[in-house]
C-alpha cells in the first residue's frame, strides 16, 4: 500500500544505510564465527568490501544531505564507530572480533534512527 509521500531523501539514504549495516554485520559474523577456517556465504549479493564500498560512499552522501549543525554529533558518533569497522572488515582474515562489530553496527542503527526522526515528515 502506498500513501504517494515519498520520504525525504536523507530518510530514504539513512534506511538504506541501516539496512546495509545490517548486511555487513550478518556477514562478518558469519565469517567471524565459522568452523574450521570454512565461510559460509549464503545468498549475499554483495561480498563484505562490496557492501563497505557502499556503506562509504552512502555515508558520504548523507553527510552533504543533512543540516550539519542539528546532525554534527550523530555523525561524528558514526564515523567513530564506522571507522573501526571499516578496519576490521578490510583485515577480517587476520583478526576477527565479531561481538565489536555487532555491537558497534547497533549503536550505528541507532544513531541513523536519530538522524530519520530529525528530518522525517
Amino acid at each position: 500500500v502506498s500513501t504517494g509521500i515519498k520520504p525525504p531523501a536523507v530518510v530514504e539514504t539513512a534506511r538504506t544505510l541501516a539496512i546495509t549495516m545490517e548486511e555487513i554485520t550478518s556477514q562478518y559474523a558469519a565469517r567471524g564465527t565459522s568452523n574450521l577456517g570454512q565461510v559460509f556465504m549464503g545468498s549475499y549479493e554483495r561480498s563484505l568490501d562490496q557492501m563497505a564500498e557502499a556503506f562509504r560512499n552512502d555515508l558520504v552522501n548523507l553527510k552533504k544531505q543533512v543540516n550539519p549543525e542539528s546532525s554534527e554529533k550523530v555523525l561524528r558518533a558514526i564515523d567513530s564507530k564506522w571507522n573501526f569497522m571499516e578496519r576490521s572488515i578490510e583485515n577480517y582474515n587476520e583478526n576477527t572480533v565479531p561481538f565489536l562489530v555487532t555491537s558497534y553496527s547497533e549503536r550505528i542503527i541507532m544513531n541513523l534512527e536519530e538522524i530519520v526522526a530529525m528530518h522525517d515528515l
